[in-house]
């Protein structure tokens, strides 16, 4: 097995200044198009997403840490839920009403305050990036490393985890 290594930090002149150059996809090459400049450019999205989400919890800390403490809850609360089955079947049989506020109430504050504020935005920002800058050749060099096997990227194995493997995306 090829050994993990983290990409290089592309310099902002290649990432989107001046070198950079965009352009809307066209359909059949959008998928090859973004696969490769999401493992091309790994690092400066992992970067970009750290600085984003730290930049909106600076901006709206309260909701931030609001919705991270809402999402941790529900993780907890359902990995302490999932560990006692019948004992949520009596819950929802005999608080109906409770259970359905409790769910909405977590929902709005997950999807409301943390989850559309500081995860989907910086998100958006890595996808639209990764969809129109066009590749150039060391680009394609470094992603044929990665579909030969010779080199694996964090980037690389969530993709294939997610099962958006290089077959999948060569049309």
């Amino acid at each position: 097995m090829a050994e993990i290594k983290v990409e290089s930090i592309r310099s902002l002149d290649d990432f989107i200044l001046n070198t950079a150059r965009f352009e809307v996809p066209k359909s059949e090459s959008w998928g090859r198009r973004l696969k490769a400049n999401l493992i091309y450019y790994q690092t400066n999205y992992f970067i970009l997403f750290a600085v984003v989400f730290l930049l909106m919890g600076l901006l709206r800390p309260t909701q931030v840490l609001v919705g991270m403490v809402a999402t941790l809850g529900a993780g907890f609360l359902l990995h302490y839920l999932s560990e006692r089955p019948g004992y949520t079947e009596k819950i929802r049989q005999n608080h109906p009403l409770l259970c359905l506020l409790g769910i909405t109430g977590v929902v709005y504050l997950i999807l409301g305050y943390f989850f559309l504020l500081a995860i989907i935005l910086p998100l958006l920002i890595i996808f639209l990036h990764a969809s129109m800058r066009l590749r150039n050749l060391q680009n394609k060099m470094a992603n044929q490393a990665e579909k030969a096997g010779i080199k694996k990227s964090p980037m690389g194995i969530l993709l294939e985890e997610l099962g958006l493997a290089f077959e999948l995306l060569d049309d």
